[in-house]
């Protein structure tokens, strides 16, 4: 049976007056809806200019959780939607539409007391699967981020934790079957997770992520450069003295990378950006802070014209999330925010600048009745 979806998803459409700071206007909103909890953790705009997405779905008599994947057109109409868990707990965290048709989800696997264990999902460009793999040590592994490589295969990171004593950033390549090339293990010490993989132009990996190894305690912004091996090339730490967690990482065109994610401290978050060269090196960063109390930008890409658009939540005056667009030029000046706000909460996850020059920002919309949450 086909679920009945009521999602929210939120687009601007694209006005090139940036000079006199207006934001975008919005085009539409979206919501889909299936059972009492889901959250679009990833999304990503497909080769026929319609989007994918890809989260946790919880039903309420439910013991389990799902995968739940969404295709719509270009204007968020609904044209299907895949659920897969078999009665176990599945959480996606990324999908990547693959170059060589259909879609890869990877997340996390749960199941009674075992311990966690990633899981790379095929499917074919209907959202049928093809087969899924497991991978993961007998502590327990969760996979954050998957990419689909230049030689047709996947690259993951997340999690691995081999000897107890903490967390460490992995790389696991894979073939076109989702079989293990290499995997490597980065362990300096203390918890180290790995949120975020691209393929960087060079045919390495960067991986974004968070680190308490200088700190023991507190978190930091973590930056991994390798080879095509996954050799490591250098290592960059960075963060002011909250708790710093990298959730977003690109390329940019000068061949640097621009990083956001959030800086906490107790019982107050801003959100933290930090453009670098193609060494790590810092060139800027900014800290978005509305005086709120609640910042919370988790995405970032480069726009067309070289800047940049942040997407993710801020706290309104009645304390409840709303939607936020954060649009800055190349140097990091902010050149309009937007709030798209609702009756209840909506927290953000994904934002992307579309075929079309507008943006797409999507995330969970929360009905009145406050055990349900919706993709939006």
């Amino acid at each position: 049976m086909k679920p009945t979806l009521f999602l929210c998803v939120s687009f601007l459409t694209f006005i090139s007056t940036f000079a006199f700071a207006q934001a975008p206007d919005t085009a539409w909103v979206r919501h889909y809806h299936r059972g009492s909890w889901e959250a679009p953790y990833s999304v990503q705009q497909t080769s026929d200019d319609g989007f994918i997405m890809v989260g946790p779905s919880h039903l309420l008599n439910d013991s389990y959780v799902e995968i739940l994947l969404l295709k719509t057109d270009h204007n968020g109409d609904s044209l299907w939607a895949k659920v897969v868990g078999n009665n176990q707990n599945f959480y996606p965290n990324s999908v990547k539409e693959d170059p060589n048709g259909g879609y890869v989800i990877a997340g996390e696997k749960q199941y009674g007391s075992s311990p966690r264990k990633a899981f790379l999902l095929k499917t074919d460009e209907n959202g049928d699967s093809l087969w899924t793999q497991f991978y993961g040590s007998t502590r327990g592994s969760i996979a954050n981020d998957v990419t689909c490589t230049a030689d047709s295969g996947y690259v993951m990171t997340g999690w691995r934790n081999i000897s107890g004593s903490g967390d460490n950033v992995f790389i696991h390549k894979l073939d076109a079957n989702g079989d293990s090339v290499w995997l490597k293990i980065y362990n300096r010490g203390g918890d180290e997770t790995g949120n975020c993989i691209i393929q960087t132009s060079d045919g390495g990996f960067i991986i974004g992520g968070e680190t308490d190894y200088h700190t023991h305690g507190r978190t930091d912004f973590y930056l991994l450069k390798t080879d095509s091996l996954g050799d490591t090339l250098w290592t960059r730490i960075y963060g002011r003295s909250d708790d710093d967690r990298c959730s977003s990482v690109k390329q940019t065109s000068d061949g640097g990378y621009i990083l956001c994610g959030t800086s906490d401290t107790t019982g107050y978050t801003s959100s933290l950006a930090v453009k670098t060269d193609s060494n790590g090196a810092v060139m800027w960063q900014i800290v978005f802070d509305r005086g709120t109390g609640g910042d919370f930008i988790r995405s970032v890409q480069q726009t067309s014209d070289g800047g940049y658009i942040f997407g993710g939540s801020s706290i309104n005056p009645y304390q409840k999330q709303d939607f936020c667009f954060i649009r800055t030029d190349d140097q990091g000046n902010i050149l309009w925010i937007k709030t798209i706000d609702g009756l209840n909460s909506e927290r953000a996850f994904c934002v992307l600048q579309t075929s079309d020059l507008g943006y797409i920002l999507v995330g969970e919309y929360q009905y009145p009745a406050p055990r349900y949450w919706d993709f939006c």
